[in-house]
């Protein structure tokens, strides 16, 4: 079934969400509308994806907040480009190479002459990093995130506490009251504790490209791996270790005081 909007229908909405200071209950209406045709295209996808692949996924539609959010910070971009209204998840233990082979196995299963692939690892965004996979059904876009586990574990870290201390933080900016201090071993400021969690994604990055210059070199090369990149991948496992016990050592006595939501890790 295609959508139920034009892309003109759907860019003059975007225009005029853009511009309000109060959304009009003709334009909420559209808006529901157009998610509502995403929410059965990515259920759609979701379906190939088991169907084709096996694999177990979570999906999303984009909430109104963050359309408006988006359009706003990107104000060239049209409502009918905003690639994610609809979003299918894949989250997994896997090298970058495993990651790669899962990319390449959902391009071949969707089939899709459109079909967009974004490294977001060659490519960062403040921070964030994965494979995203854009493609298309019932007329609408549908973004596929691939993550590792521990690309996923950063980016979650992110929106519990762009949640607290404002989106602006999934941006690189500085949070709300940046210089308050928070709970923790010590006293750490917000600013200083996002800082950290830079450095943390950065240390993530690392340790995943020296496993996977191991698993290319055992996959590809048939070589044995030297002593020296398994010393490399001992030392990146020690670092990232360290980096994860400082921001846990601010992060669980701040759930545990009811600060945020979420279960201790």
């Amino acid at each position: 079934m295609p959508r139920s909007l034009s892309t003109n229908q759907i860019d003059k909405l975007g225009a005029r969400l853009r511009a309000a200071r109060v959304i009009a209950a003709d334009d909420r209406g559209l808006l529901e509308r157009l998610l509502g045709d995403h929410a059965l295209a990515t259920a759609e996808v979701q379906q190939l994806l088991t169907e084709r692949l096996g694999l177990e996924t979570g999906s999303r539609v984009k909430r109104e907040a963050g359309i408006i959010e988006k359009l706003r910070r990107q104000p060239s971009l049209p409502l009918s480009r905003m690639w994610d209204l609809g979003g299918v998840r894949v989250v997994r233990d896997m090298t970058r190479a495993e990651q790669d082979d899962l990319r390449d196995q959902l391009v071949a299963a969707l089939a899709d002459p459109t079909v967009k692939v974004l490294d977001r690892r060659a490519s960062p965004r403040h921070g964030y990093r994965a494979m995203h996979v854009i493609t298309q059904a019932q007329g609408c876009r549908v973004e596929i995130q691939v993550r590792t586990q521990l690309q996923h574990y950063w980016a979650e870290l992110i929106e519990t506490f762009a949640g607290v201390w404002g989106r602006q933080v999934r941006y690189g900016e500085p949070p709300d009251q940046p210089d308050m201090l928070i709970a923790g071993e010590g006293s750490v400021t917000r600013a200083a504790f996002l800082e950290l969690l830079s450095g943390f994604a950065d240390r993530i990055a690392a340790y995943e490209e020296t496993v996977g210059h191991i698993d290319l070199t055992e996959r590809t090369l048939g070589e044995e791996v030297s002593g020296e990149d398994r010393d490399r991948v001992a030392v990146a496992r020690q670092e990232l270790q360290a980096v994860r016990s400082e921001i846990l050592a601010v992060f669980r006595p701040m759930i545990e005081a009811g600060l945020i939501e979420g279960s201790s890790p």
